[in-house]
């Protein structure tokens, strides 16, 4: 997915190493369903303890040719007609280059989407977290209701699904006789 936002949006590592005009905008790029799996795990037993926190970004290579298929698409795009009064020039990258230097530079320049999910995973397999009724496995009374339930990323903005899951929770919870 490639969106165009009226502002400089870049890693604090990409603007350190380029400097962004103010009146930049950006072709940011989405690879909204990744096929690198992260994880999180309690470190102890302790409801408090410290986490081991894995996102594992970039860790399968079909990711990488997704993101560097994705910078030539928003350079095609940013070559078109419609752009052309607008661009002086690129900023990150500064000009299209090989594929070996666009994966670079994707390891870079990438960041979080911002949509994490799944660490909670519904389902009924060893690792489900929670049942299909939102219900956390070996603990009764207590339901998950937010975006650690979704098994998948969705391929879109996370809130939408997230406000479906509490209203379906909103519901278990009002036929629970107490």
């Amino acid at each position: 997915m490639c969106l165009s936002l009226q502002v400089p949006l870049v890693t604090a590592d990409i603007a350190a190493q380029h400097p962004i005009p103010p009146n930049a905008f950006s072709i940011l790029l989405a690879h909204v369903r990744p096929r690198s799996r992260g994880y999180l795990r309690m470190k102890s037993a302790a409801y408090d303890g410290p986490l081991d926190i894995q996102p594992n970004f970039l860790k399968e290579p079909a990711d990488i040719d997704a993101l560097v298929a994705g910078i030539d698409l928003g350079l095609d795009i940013a070559s078109e007609p419609a752009f052309r009064s607008l661009i002086k020039s690129c900023v990150a990258p500064t000009r299209r280059r090989s594929r070996e230097e666009t994966a670079a530079f994707v390891r870079r320049a990438c960041s979080t989407y911002h949509h994490p999910v799944g660490t909670c995973a519904m389902g009924s397999g060893r690792e489900a977290v929670v049942d299909a009724e939102l219900r956390l496995h070996g603990i009764e009374g207590l339901r998950v209701a937010d975006a650690s339930v979704m098994p998948t990323i969705p391929s879109a903005n996370t809130n939408a699904p997230t406000v479906m899951i509490g209203e379906f929770a909103s519901r278990q919870l009002l036929t629970v006789r107490w």
